[in-house]
């Protein structure tokens, strides 16, 4: 209750501030630095007095236009070749031939490896799955920047009994009594840690889709993904180029019964926002703290810790009201929540999410170099240039019924 208190508290300091008039909330924003880092994209150092001192507002400036019309990228890079791997903004820009780069979502270690806290989607596949309820962020085929509170989910279900199994994790050491998917961004094979791990193959453009019986309750048949191929029950096992592996351990092995070769398989994200299954990339971030211009009540948001609402250097990703995506990483004085909400709207954010900040707020542009910290991290933000024609964007499959959790 007392962590409960705090955080009100904490909500009613931050709406008092959004009631001030900027003018008296803060006293003067400087251009110190402007580069132009490529077409339609811009680099810009501000000084802004705050009550909490004067910081160093870092940013850089996309324009949408160019993302529409297919000559800029904003895209999410991980810090290394496979999921769980890291590195330094400016290392995971220089790899992609990025022209700026920013650190993104908040992470954990497991087993060796770090993971973005929270959904995070990429090119169409579930890359890691979050207890929370926090801000999607994500973009689309069109370049479109949304964000939308949610706490989406997944599971797998077989052709041989409709049932949904709600997947532990993705691409993380698996859970006692859970199933865990894994796919090319563990590696070329997955242990099966003392459960039954199943590999599934993906169906290819010719193959005849099969259905899944939702049951007589009625709704609509389902095509399945993949078919497995093999099962084992020591060991590991081969993780197929496009396919993937799942792993039921504990209460959950005697599940792996329905899963023989030969059984259609499908993965599900579910409670997804409606229309997100296309986007390009999906990652959870918070808080979503500057709403059409004015500071957003967020306490319909999974806590936040008090390092996340006390003083702290500040990364942030967002879209101004000129019809720009922005990345911004603050220097100098550290900010409270509502004093680098202050900031984004003095420098003229529309919407603005906050990344992970504090001692990873990092950001790397060509031609400026580094902002902030070198700190490893396993994902990352990018802008790049677009020289070859863009691919389909594979969508996510999304479950889009009612179902009932057992």
């Amino acid at each position: 209750m007392r962590s409960l208190h705090a955080f009100r508290n904490t909500l009613l300091i931050l709406l008092f501030w959004a009631l001030l008039s900027p003018a008296a909330r803060l006293e003067s924003r400087e251009t110190l630095r402007t580069v132009k880092l490529a077409d339609d994209v811009e680099y810009r150092k501000y000084l802004v007095d705050t009550s909490g001192g004067t910081a160093a507002v870092h940013i850089v400036l996309i324009r949408l236009d160019a993302i529409r019309e297919g000559r800029l990228s904003v895209d999410a890079a991980l810090g290394g070749d496979l999921m769980g791997r890291t590195g330094s903004v400016e290392s995971i820009a220089r790899r992609e031939g990025a022209i700026a780069s920013i650190n993104g979502p908040y992470f954990g270690g497991s087993g060796g490896r770090t993971y973005p806290l929270g959904f995070t989607a990429l090119h169409g596949r579930i890359a890691q799955l979050g207890n929370i309820r926090r801000p999607l962020v994500g973009i689309d085929a069109d370049g479109e920047f949304s964000v939308e509170v949610a706490h989406p989910t997944a599971f797998v279900t077989s052709e041989a009994y409709f049932e949904p199994l709600w997947l532990w994790g993705v691409n993380t050491n698996a859970g006692a009594n859970g199933v865990t998917i894994y796919d090319r961004g563990w590696g070329e094979s997955v242990d099966c840690q003392g459960g039954i791990a199943v590999a599934v193959k993906p169906l290819q453009s010719d193959d005849e889709p099969a259905v899944i019986s939702v049951g007589p309750s009625g709704g609509t048949d389902q095509d399945w993904d993949g078919e497995v191929v093999d099962v084992a029950g020591s060991g590991s096992i081969d993780i197929l180029q496009d396919g993937y592996v799942l792993v039921f351990r504990g209460r959950r092995s005697a599940d792996a019964e329905r899963y023989r070769p030969g059984v259609g398989v499908a993965v599900y994200a579910y409670e997804l926002p409606d229309g997100w299954e296309s986007m390009r990339w999906i990652t959870t971030l918070g808080p979503w703290f500057v709403s059409d211009g004015h500071l957003r009540d967020f306490s319909d948001e999974t806590d936040y810790s008090s390092g996340v609402l006390g003083r702290s250097a500040r990364s942030v990703i967002g879209v101004t009201w000129n019809d720009e995506i922005f990345f911004a990483v603050t220097t100098g004085a550290a900010l409270n929540v509502g004093e680098a909400a202050d900031v984004m709207i003095e420098c003229n954010a529309r919407e603005a999410v906050m990344c992970d900040s504090g001692s990873s707020s990092g950001m790397w542009a060509k031609g400026v170099g580094a902002v902030g910290t070198s700190r490893a991290i396993p994902l990352a933000f990018i802008v790049r240039e677009v020289t070859n024609e863009p691919e389909a964007v594979p969508q996510l499959r999304v479950w889009k019924e009612r179902l009932i959790r057992r």
